[in-house]
């Protein structure tokens, strides 16, 4: 096996690659944070509509888990840039990315939060929470 073709090498040139992708088109680094972050919230979309119903009906917010709420385990709800999608106490959504998202800084494994807020029986939704770096949320997340 040559050296040329390890693991390692392709891993370096896939690298050498981003870095000039990122140096000579800046606005597709932008784009593919927009896709991330986008299947994000699609993902949690499920989750926010069980939340919201579900505080609607019984007047309070149920126990932390998906489970709960009537949707499936918090890895089953994944994609390709998202881990996982869980439901905690008061109704608070993790959107949890994967670990291969790279970024500098990194943003492997990092987390928006979906605080579900309240209002003349409408619920709105506060996501400047988590771990996720604000230059890699979407806009209305910063």
């Amino acid at each position: 096996r040559s050296l040329l073709s390890s693991p390692a090498m392709t891993r370096c040139r896939l690298s050498c690659t981003w870095v000039k992708i990122r140096c000579k088109y800046p606005a597709l680094v932008g784009q593919f944070w927009v896709q991330i972050n986008t299947e994000g919230l699609n993902l949690s979309h499920s989750a926010k509509i069980a939340v919201a119903e579900t505080h609607g009906s019984e007047g309070r917010f149920l126990g932390a888990s998906n489970a709960s709420y009537g949707l499936p385990n918090s890895s089953s709800i994944s994609g390709e840039y998202v881990s996982s999608i869980a439901i905690g106490l008061s109704g608070l959504i993790t959107i949890t990315y994967n670990d291969t998202l790279g970024g500098t800084p990194s943003a492997n494994g990092k987390t928006i939060l979906l605080n579900p807020i309240r209002r003349s029986g409408s619920t709105n939704w506060d996501c400047t929470g988590g771990t996720m770096m604000s230059k890699y949320r979407p806009s209305e997340c910063r």
